[in-house]
């Protein structure tokens, strides 16, 4: 074969190839949190009452799972988004209760119309979510 007969190929490029706000297939988001994070575990390693040894194994430990956690995320978000978003969620939570079979339709016609229990309900469920927010975080 001369160096002027050369076989033509198909190659397909993907769309994301060139995405902004990525280096790779790492997010520039998630790799600065990452780097602000593993600063601040360093800066306690560097502050904590070990030898030398212990503090290059636990740091070797904490610090590289903290920035594969943190590099990668959590379901395609940032670890902060996934906070921000699992936070949210815990207050904003709306409980489905389901009706009974053996309930009317009349029944439950008028169990809606009453806009006063549902506001109360309302409120009550709101407090029930702060509740357990506040459980959660501490």
């Amino acid at each position: 074969m001369d160096n002027n007969e050369y076989e033509e190929g198909l190659y397909c490029i993907p769309n994301n190839y060139l995405a902004m706000g990525n280096i790779g297939p790492l997010k520039i988001r998630n790799i600065i949190e990452a780097v602000i994070v593993c600063l601040f575990v360093f800066a306690a390693l560097t502050e904590s009452p070990f030898i030398l040894k212990i503090k290059v194994g636990i740091g070797l430990i904490t610090i590289l799972t903290v920035l594969f956690i943190f590099i990668y995320g959590i379901h395609n978000m940032s670890v902060t988004q996934f906070i921000i978003t699992y936070i949210w969620f815990l207050i904003k939570r709306k409980e489905y209760l389901l009706a009974k079979p053996a309930k009317d339709i009349v029944q439950l016609k008028s169990e809606k119309n009453n806009q006063n229990d549902n506001a109360q309900e309302g409120e009550r469920l709101y407090d029930k979510a702060k509740e357990r927010l506040y459980d959660a975080l501490g």
